[in-house]
Parts: structure tokens; C-alpha cells; sequence
């Protein structure tokens, strides 16, 4: 796996799911980003910790499992690498090498529905997703001022009403 070191992944974690949630990784056709290969590499991450991994459709089997606190061993192969979590959703998954500051980045194939050839992409991706989300928490926050404005002036209303009488 080539792995891609990125400082922007520590700021996206307040928007990312848990390695736990396996059932966002699970069955899924997980593509290996590199921009600088040709290769088409997929790893689906079967329910019973078999992993498949396929490279221009020749097929390698290995397997994963969730170790908890946010860790995945993946075993393929003569090769074992464990892996942090880094950043996870239904579109992107970045697997943060242990005891490196480097990432393998996956792309979930029928999510995206796209070919992603580079990093900047990756990061509009992920950018486009968090303004929606940050767009979503100023229109709550809007509300509640709204709200808030309209009850002071009720509660206003109200004592001034009381002392006219």
C-alpha cells in the first residue's frame, strides 16, 4: 500500500465515524488512492474478516480485524500493517499508518461514482462536505437567535401589559 502524509486529517476528525462502525466498512469496494499508478487496486472488507484485494481484477485474499480503540490490522500476504484511525465516512476512508505520520487513503467506489486522480480533489471532496455540515449548524444557530429574539420580546410585551394595568 503507498501511503500519503496529510496534515489536514486531524482537523477532520470532529466530522468522522468511528472504525468501529463496521457496517460503513464492511462489503463495501474500497479503491486504494495513488495518483501516481495506473493500477486499479480494491480491497473489500468481507463480515467475517476476510479481505479481498484485487489489482486489475487478479484477486488476493487476506484478512482484517478490528483490534478496538480505533485500530485495524490488515494481514496480506507475508505483510501485517496496523493502522489508526484517521478519517472515516461513507465516501473516504483514511488509515493513518501506526507510529508514522502517514496515510492510505481508500475511496469508497459507489459512493463517489468518480475517478479520483488527485489529492486535491480528495481534500474539495471532503472541504464540500464539511461546509454542508457547517452551513446545517449556522442555519440551527440562526434559529435559536430567532426564537431567542422572538420570546424576549413576547416576555417584553407581556410586563409591559402587566404594568399598564
Amino acid at each position: 500500500m503507498k501511503t500519503y502524509f496529510s496534515e489536514i486529517i486531524p482537523k477532520l476528525q470532529n466530522y468522522s465515524h468511528k472504525l468501529d462502525e463496521i457496517a460503513l466498512l464492511a462489503n463495501q469496494h474500497w479503491i486504494l488512492f495513488d495518483e501516481n499508478s495506473e493500477q486499479k487496486i480494491v480491497y473489500i472488507f468481507r463480515d467475517n474478516n476476510e479481505l479481498i484485494i484485487s489489482t486489475n481484477g487478479s484477486v488476493e485474499k487476506g484478512s482484517w480485524d478490528y483490534l478496538g480503540n480505533n485500530s485495524l490490522l490488515i494481514e496480506q500476504s507475508e505483510n501485517s500493517i496496523l493502522f489508526n484511525h484517521g478519517f472515516f465516512n461513507e465516501k473516504v476512508l483514511f488509515l493513518k499508518v501506526d507510529g508514522k505520520n502517514e496515510y492510505v487513503i481508500l475511496i469508497n467506489e459507489y459512493k463517489i461514482q468518480k475517478e479520483i486522480k488527485s489529492l486535491n480533489e480528495i481534500y474539495s471532496l471532503l472541504k464540500s462536505k464539511n461546509e454542508i455540515k457547517k452551513t446545517k449548524n449556522e442555519e440551527s444557530d440562526n434559529t435559536l437567535y430567532l426564537v431567542l429574539f422572538f420570546l424576549v420580546i413576547i416576555i417584553v410585551t407581556i410586563i409591559i401589559s402587566l404594568k399598564l394595568r
